[in-house]
């Protein structure tokens, strides 16, 4: 099923994020949740001064752990297999 994700599965893809590199992540993401998680689609949206402000890497961290992307589950366990992680029920 494609139901949404739970709160256990978004917080396993915030703390992925600091197990593997972040282009590796970011790839994954891209294409398994959100193929718009890119800087150039995400500072404009914050606000344009958070280009000049801080680094991408950065700003993704606030999205993923803000839990500012929509997700389901199917979407949650490709991107957990595109990295090699076992994932959350």
């Amino acid at each position: 099923m494609n139901n949404r994700a739970t709160e256990k599965q978004y917080d396993h893809v915030s703390s992925i994020m600091d197990l593997v590199s972040f282009r590796k992540f970011g790839n994954a993401f891209r294409k398994n949740i959100d193929s718009f998680f890119k800087a150039e689609y995400n500072t404009a949206a914050v606000g344009g001064w958070v280009s000049a402000s801080f680094p991408w890497s950065e700003v993704a961290s606030y999205i993923v752990g803000d839990q500012s992307y929509s997700m389901n589950t199917k979407q949650y366990k490709n991107f957990c297999k595109h990295l090699g992680i076992k994932p959350q029920q």
